[in-house]
């Protein structure tokens, strides 16, 4: 769920490894701007990032038995779209806004038994990556506190450090950091979905990507608690 820079390269990322089938879900579509750090080239532009995504998995890789594309928001699929959804072995939301994430979270939680929900995202720049992995009836509202902020960030920012730009015009906002930074968190999310399939991993856990400190400074950012350590990743227990 969510197409993006990262949803898109995890997706490709999960081909690579094996998997052979995927529900591809994304309401946005494939702009300029997106090309540099996108998982689809130019070749994909214009269209919408789910049914270009799978378009692209189809033709990479023969091996792949279904990728369906949903070009619609988690939160208006319809009934039949959601029971199809509930048969996957993991939910992936990449990226995407809290309403949306606490949809997805929502919906799991009305199901007997529900699909494992893995949450990724990066903090401004992507230095810091997370992926949080919920099995059986945990949930992500753990994550956040009452003003609907993730209660485990490793960075603080202010509205003058450049980590949202908006661009002139079209009111896009986004942050500006490139394919190379968004590795680490890729990489994080998808060893963590394979863990799950594999059984590797039989209980709620959140991985945590830490990149170099030393960028949050030069970029105007400040280290929350926690951030102790340069390029690694650590693993915690969820409660």
């Amino acid at each position: 769920i969510g197409c993006g820079a990262l949803g898109a390269s995890i997706a490709r990322l999960l081909a690579e490894a094996g998997l052979t089938e995927f529900i591809l879900i994304d309401h946005d579509f494939l702009s300029p701007p997106n090309i540099s750090r996108h998982a689809l080239g130019m070749e994909y532009l214009l269209m919408n990032k789910a049914e270009a995504t799978a378009l692209m998995l189809k033709r990479a890789f023969p091996h792949i038995k279904v990728a369906q594309d949903i070009r619609k928001k988690f939160e208006y699929l319809s009934p039949e779209q959601l029971n199809n959804l509930s048969d996957c072995d993991v939910v992936i939301s990449c990226g995407i806004s809290y309403e949306g994430d606490a949809k997805i979270d929502s919906w799991r939680q009305s199901l007997k038994s529900p699909p494992a929900h893995i949450s990724c995202w990066t903090e401004e720049f992507a230095i810091v990556g997370h992926a949080v992995g919920l099995l059986g009836k945990d949930s992500l509202h753990a994550a956040f506190d009452e003003e609907q902020r993730i209660q485990f960030r490793l960075t603080d920012w202010s509205a003058e450090s450049g980590a949202m730009i908006v661009e002139a015009g079209c009111g896009n906002v986004f942050q500006p950091h490139g394919a190379v930074d968004l590795q680490a968190t890729i990489s994080l999310a998808a060893r963590l979905a394979l863990d799950i399939i594999c059984n590797e991993v039989t209980q709620s856990i959140r991985r945590v990507w830490l990149g170099n400190k030393v960028e949050v400074a030069k970029h105007g950012g400040h280290l929350l608690d926690g951030f102790t350590d340069n390029y690694c990743i650590k693993e915690f227990p969820w409660s």
